[in-house]
């Protein structure tokens, strides 16, 4: 192969390469001016699904030609120089063969590993997602809150069924129905069975009296207190350390928090009648 015909080679591989970049960034820039400038978040015009694509593939072209011609040219002056090295002339013509195949082959690998590093990223978010699922699927989960109050005690059952076996978190909080300002707080730590089980809760009314003049009253008395207060009920799952791995990372930092799906919740309401001296 002559040397101009070398040239001529090269300068396809470097113009389809040239050629191929510039398409794609004219489609990039097309796309975002088109967003920040004409459409933003509306939906864009059906031409636009032709349009920047006829864009891009014009651009293209037109590299592909420039650069083709350059080249082409610069090989036929190489050529008809007669002061030029001849082996010095073809070794660079190859190299210019080679370099955009190898510069292609890099890319076209680069690509490979991303897309096969992204297909693994979405099969492990998957299966975290699945695993979140089943552990919800799986949850004890708060089903009733019966409760049997009077002037002098407030007596509940705490009705809880699932399939997880495991420690859990029970939370109870008492609170006026009209508000969310919380009178009473009570934590137990729970390790419950797989299916059905009952959590008795016993509450004297007094303790509830003290509890409102402290926490809503703030320490003062001469008050009526006839309303219905509301018995909030919240069971969390304390999570061993190999079913935190599999969960998804945004779920790990949310357990606690009332959003979580992991959170089982119930409320019942009971009427309070009491007066708090001065």
């Amino acid at each position: 192969m002559n040397l101009h015909r070398l040239y001529l080679v090269a300068g396809i591989f470097w113009a389809l390469l040239a050629g191929g970049a510039a398409a794609l960034a004219a489609f990039a820039f097309a796309a975002g001016v088109s967003w920040v400038f004409l459409f933003g978040d509306e939906p864009w015009p059906a031409a636009v699904q032709w349009v920047l694509p006829l864009l891009a593939l014009f651009v293209g072209l037109i590299v592909f030609a420039a650069v083709l011609i350059m080249v082409s040219r610069y090989g036929r002056m190489q050529a008809a120089a007669q002061s030029a090295n001849p082996v010095r002339e073809r070794r660079k013509a190859i190299l210019l063969v080679f370099a955009p195949l190898m510069l292609i082959a890099l890319g076209a690998a680069s690509a490979w590993l991303r897309a096969r590093d992204y297909s693994a990223d979405l099969e492990t978010v998957s299966k975290r997602e699945q695993a979140l699922a089943d552990l919800v699927a799986a949850n004890q989960k708060v089903v009733a809150v019966d409760i049997m109050s009077d002037a002098s005690d407030l007596n509940a059952v705490v009705r809880i069924n699932g399939q997880r076996s495991g420690l859990y978190h029970l939370v109870m909080r008492v609170l006026p129905a009209t508000g969310n300002a919380i009178v009473l707080t009570e934590d137990r730590s729970l390790q419950l069975p797989v299916g059905e089980s009952d959590v008795e809760v016993n509450l004297k009314m007094s303790e509830v009296q003290q509890a409102y003049r402290d926490a809503i009253l703030k320490g003062r008395g001469g008050v009526l207190v006839d309303e219905l207060f509301r018995l909030d009920v919240s069971l969390v799952p304390a999570l061993a350390g190999d079913e935190i791995a599999t969960l998804p990372p945004n779920e790990r930092g949310r357990l606690e928090s009332a959003d979580s799906p992991l959170q089982s919740r119930r409320m019942a309401q009971f009427p309070v009648h009491f007066t708090l001296a001065q």
